[in-house]
């Protein structure tokens, strides 16, 4: 009796219909849910957009034609091919398939065919583009305090944070923190750090009305607010 149960069950359910069909134009990479909005936010190849289940509505949408229009996007391509390095290509790779709620914000850092950008998931609102400064941007920290990013990134030689103003939408001061063949060489160490700790650890950043302490990737740093100057970062 049990299993004709079980068989009748699985049989209703396999006949059942959707109530509703949602169309993508191309195969999806990615889904996250928006705890602030209810929206469900899909990236595919060259597209993010945000579904709303509720009006079965997509309330935003953009697309790589739109972010690559008049900005630098060459530098940031030159840069992240032409690095010859496995533990990069790692780190480049698991990079293109996720969408990241930055801590603390309604923010999300993904990317797009090799364009790093922050968008405002509640509006859509691109708020960072990578091909207009040329970055390849690694991590994103929200100063609420100070409606403000800590970037780090790896712009030409350098691995470097970047305070980057959303009340202007332009940075503000850019650090380097070490020579990029320093940062290559950290690589495989700075993999294994994050096998150890169960995955990779959330920086931490704490804003007083002059400095910006800021933990990245294991290491802390001291760094001057209004220019950006770095006083002193632990080994």
């Amino acid at each position: 009796f049990l299993l004709c149960c079980i068989c009748t069950l699985n049989q209703t359910y396999a006949q059942r219909d959707a109530d509703l069909a949602v169309q993508f134009d191309k195969n999806i990479e990615t889904i996250l849910l928006n705890p602030f909005t209810g929206c469900i936010i899909v990236k595919e190849k060259d597209v993010v957009q945000s579904y709303n289940p509720e009006t079965n509505n997509i309330e935003w949408r953009i697309t790589k034609d739109e972010l690559i229009k008049a900005n630098k996007l060459g530098n940031a391509l030159d840069l992240a091919n032409n690095i010859a390095n496995a533990d990069f290509g790692k780190l480049m790779e698991k990079k293109k398939d996720e969408i990241k709620f930055i801590p603390n914000s309604p923010f999300v850092s993904l990317n797009i065919e090799d364009i790093d950008i922050i968008i405002n998931s509640t509006n859509g609102k691109v708020v960072f583009n990578s091909g207009n400064l040329g970055y390849t941007l690694l991590k994103s920290e929200y100063m609420p305090q100070d409606r403000a990013f800590l970037l780090t990134v790896i712009n030409k030689n350098q691995y470097a944070c970047v305070y980057y103003d959303l009340m202007t939408g332009e940075q503000k001061w850019i650090t380097e923190l070490a020579s990029i063949d320093s940062f290559l060489k950290s690589l495989g160490s700075l993999f294994a750090f994050w096998k150890d700790s169960e995955g990779e650890p959330e920086d931490i950043v704490y804003t007083t009305d002059s400095n910006i302490f800021a933990s990245i990737n294991g290491t802390l740093y001291n760094l001057s607010k209004a220019d950006g100057k770095l006083h002193w970062g632990t080994d």
